[in-house]
């Protein structure tokens, strides 16, 4: 069941429907937590047995298995590539690798991420900073490795990050 804690007032609180806890199976335990997460939070009982553990550790398994599914499905595996992937051997870290002192030489934050444009004219490679604010090395390490392990196609993943690409919701 989904429904739209937000659709209140500011100062009014987020409730959940007593429905939406009777179909989680929440109703009748003297005390709920809630566990918050960047972008999720999760509703659990306060006291649980082995079995209710293992209830709801399958509970949110699925959750993460159903987000995981629409990425692969968006991403597809890497197979699909026209030549070899080219993100396909990232491990994490930065994308483009430059010296401190040459970033801080040129006014670039070292927390920027940054770009490189071929000039064929001469020669170079210039690094600079990127127009985008997200790409792969903004995923956590263990992600990243159950993302490749799993085949998706690593440079659709980082396209769709540097777009900031909507894939779940209304407007995907």
């Amino acid at each position: 069941m989904k429904i739209d804690l937000l659709e209140r007032r500011e100062t009014d609180p987020a409730v959940i429907p007593k429905a939406a806890l009777a179909q989680g199976e929440l109703l009748g335990y003297e005390k709920l937590e809630v566990y918050i997460q960047p972008l999720s939070a999760v509703v659990l009982p306060g006291r649980m047995t082995a079995l209710e553990l293992l209830r709801a550790a399958e509970g949110l398994w699925e959750v993460s298995r159903t987000l995981l599914e629409i990425l692969e499905d968006a991403c597809g595996p890497c197979e699909e590539c026209q030549d070899a992937c080219p993100m396909a051997a990232y491990n994490g870290g930065p994308l483009v690798r430059v010296e401190p002192s040459a970033l801080e030489e040129a006014g670039i934050s070292p927390q920027q991420k940054l770009c490189c444009v071929g000039d064929p004219t001469c020669g170079a490679v210039h690094v600079m900073p990127s127009e985008y604010r997200h790409d792969l090395s903004d995923v956590p390490q263990r992600s990243l490795i159950w993302l490749k392990n799993a085949g998706l196609c690593m440079d659709q993943l980082n396209d769709y990050l540097m777009e900031e690409t909507v894939l779940y919701g209304d407007d995907a």
